[in-house]
């Protein structure tokens, strides 16, 4: 068995309704820099024949560019088509941490925040 030698922490922002509101948030100025989310993860219910309408699905993705997280993640996005736009659908784009915010005082104001 191997050992866990380094460990990261993602930092989540979200949920998006839908794509339009995950862009809109891109480019607000007060955004940070945008070529740091490399992480998104969507969900919600699904179209097609074979999906429950009452289960709730997920997805979990990698963008390993830097060019902007919205140029993988768009409303062509293979995953992405397949989830029906309704209240149920959440959307959340990932950066990787910074060392110097994984504190007790960030962590509680990023919970609050959260759950808001």
């Amino acid at each position: 068995m191997y050992d866990i030698k380094k460990t990261f922490t993602i930092q989540w922002v979200g949920p998006f309704k839908n794509i339009e509101d995950m862009k809109g948030y891109l480019r607000d100025n007060s955004t940070c820099n945008k070529s740091l989310f490399n992480f998104y993860y969507f969900s919600g219910n699904k179209t097609g024949s074979g999906h429950s309408t009452s289960k709730i699905y997920s997805y979990f993705g990698i963008h390993k560019k830097a060019d902007g997280i919205e140029k993988r993640l768009n409303n062509c996005h293979s995953h992405y088509r397949d989830f029906v736009q309704n209240k149920n659908l959440k959307i959340w784009i990932g950066a990787f941490g910074n060392a110097k915010d994984q504190n007790e005082v960030y962590q509680k104001s990023w919970t609050q925040a959260r759950e808001r």
